[in-house]
This record gives C-alpha cells, sequence and structure tokens, in this order.
C-alpha cells in the first residue's frame, strides 16, 4: 500500500498540464504564474485523465523502485508541458506543438531503459494518448 501511496503523488503531477492550485500565502513569482496560467483542462477533465493514466501505468506491473522512477520523470516532463500554454511564454500553437514533440522525445529516452519492451509499447499506447487529447485541446484554444 504504501508503493501505491508514493505513486499516486507523481501521477497526479499530472495535473500540472492542467492547472495550478491556489495556495493562501503565494511569493510573488508564485502569483505571476498563476496570472500567467493557461487553464486547457476544465479540473473534472484533468480528473478523469488523472486517473485513466495511473490505471493505465498499473497494468504495467512495475517494481516499486521502477514505478518511482517512472513517476519522477513522467512529473517532470508533465510540468514542463503544463507551463508550454503560459502566457508569459509567448510561444505560438506550432511552437507548443514542436516542443511537446521535442520533450516526448526525450521522455521516452530516459523512460524505455526502465522498462521491458511490451511495458514501453504499453507506455507509449497511454503517454500517446493522453498528449494527443492534450495537442487536440491546444489546437481547438488557439
Amino acid at each position: 500500500m504504501a508503493a501505491n501511496k508514493t505513486y499516486v503523488w507523481p501521477i497526479l503531477a499530472l495535473g500540472a498540464i492542467l492547472s495550478t492550485n491556489a495556495q493562501n500565502t503565494l511569493t510573488p513569482k508564485e502569483k505571476e504564474r498563476m496570472a500567467n496560467k493557461v487553464e486547457v483542462f476544465t479540473p473534472d477533465e484533468r480528473d478523469n485523465i488523472q486517473m485513466w493514466f495511473y490505471e493505465q501505468t498499473n497494468k504495467l506491473g512495475l517494481s516499486e523502485s521502477t514505478r518511482n522512477t517512472y513517476a519522477s520523470i513522467l512529473s517532470d516532463h508533465i510540468y514542463e508541458l503544463g507551463r508550454l500554454t503560459d502566457k508569459d511564454k509567448n510561444y505560438d500553437q506550432a511552437e507548443i506543438l514542436s516542443k511537446i514533440e521535442e520533450d516526448k522525445t526525450k521522455v521516452n529516452a530516459k523512460i524505455k531503459p526502465l522498462l521491458t519492451e511490451s511495458q514501453y509499447q504499453q507506455h507509449l499506447e497511454h503517454y500517446n494518448r493522453v498528449l494527443d487529447v492534450y495537442i487536440k485541446r491546444i489546437k481547438e484554444n488557439k
């Protein structure tokens, strides 16, 4: 059970693609970041995506150590993706899409050595599905 709790937090970082949670006391930098944040998904959509991805990742059957490393890599990647649409980045749609592809290549290169070929193929299928939804929403909103 502890392994699952450890893993839930990084998967919930998938929400970084989607929103930034406000706190009562924010630093000026955090306030600026929130002012520039662009919400790509509604909270319900974000929750559904997070739960679906979490369930799919559980099906990979990863060891606790591998699961934690996998989640850490994805958390960092997802945070960066979530910042691409922020107003202060001033990226046009083509730049955002290019950066998504660039980062996807980097993250998959880090993840591939952690997984068996079958697990990696499942990862690609699930992660690409999430990215496809994200890209579709970006194209709709720009």
